[in-house]
């Protein structure tokens, strides 16, 4: 199909392999998807990292410690070349560590159509509008993996991140950008950018092994507070 008439057939529509359902979400799915093979994490950590890179995400690490649980609200961004418009969405996401047992997870969209799912420590949830069930065994599998992802990039471990990816600086002083070590089939790369005291993320930029290209940024309301009735469905 010509890009013409794809640019035509899915203008103001969300593209259905991009449709935030099944738990299927860009945030944590990439986590996944940029996790080298266990040959390839087995690579020299030091290559690719140089100084300047590990400086920086040593300051991250240091910065991310001081949150243990924030709310912010997201809005993600994809442009795919065959597309003349962006996809937009946007929502909700909480976690908090402040009970080290029972880590909270909860990640929601909530424009163009309200679908999410939140985990804490073994119970999980799934929902698509109105319908909300619990996950199927391979569901949960992927949740599982999905958050302890999630987590291990909020801890911002450096020497398993080392091994996983190269760690270049990134696009300013407040980025740093991750080249999976392995092959990845989704993604080329993942740029974090940091919010000045590095306490928290502002932006996650996704460059796709088809040319596109997507970037989620935060809006970090609460930090370090109890969680709000807006971090539950």
């Amino acid at each position: 199909m010509r890009p013409s008439i794809l640019r035509a057939a899915f203008a103001g529509r969300t593209l259905p392999f991009l449709r935030p359902v099944r738990g299927c979400l860009l945030l944590c799915a990439a986590a996944c998807v940029l996790l080298p093979s266990p040959a390839s994490a087995a690579a020299d950590a030091s290559a690719g990292s140089g100084e300047a890179a590990l400086g920086l995400a040593e300051k991250a690490r240091e910065g991310l410690a001081r949150t243990r649980s924030a709310e912010a609200r997201f809005r993600q961004t994809s442009t795919f070349d065959f597309l003349d418009v962006p996809l937009t969405s946007s929502g909700r996401f909480c976690f908090s560590l402040e009970n080290r047992k029972e880590p909270y997870v909860f990640w929601e969209y909530r424009e163009p159509q309200r679908s999410g799912f939140a985990l804490e420590n073994d119970r999980a949830a799934l929902w698509s509008g109105q319908d909300a069930r619990a996950p199927s065994a391979a569901e949960k599998r992927m949740l599982d993996g999905m958050t302890a992802q999630i987590l291990q990039w909020i801890a911002f471990d450096t020497e398993s991140l080392r091994r996983q990816y190269e760690i270049r600086t990134g696009s300013s002083d407040l980025a740093l950008l991750f080249v999976p070590r392995g092959e990845s089939r989704l993604f080329s790369s993942i740029e974090l950018v940091f919010v000045p005291d590095f306490s928290a993320i502002a932006e996650l930029r996704f460059s796709g092994t088809d040319g596109g290209r997507t970037v989620i940024a935060f809006d970090i309301e609460r930090r370090n507070e109890r969680l709000s009735g807006d971090c539950r469905r």
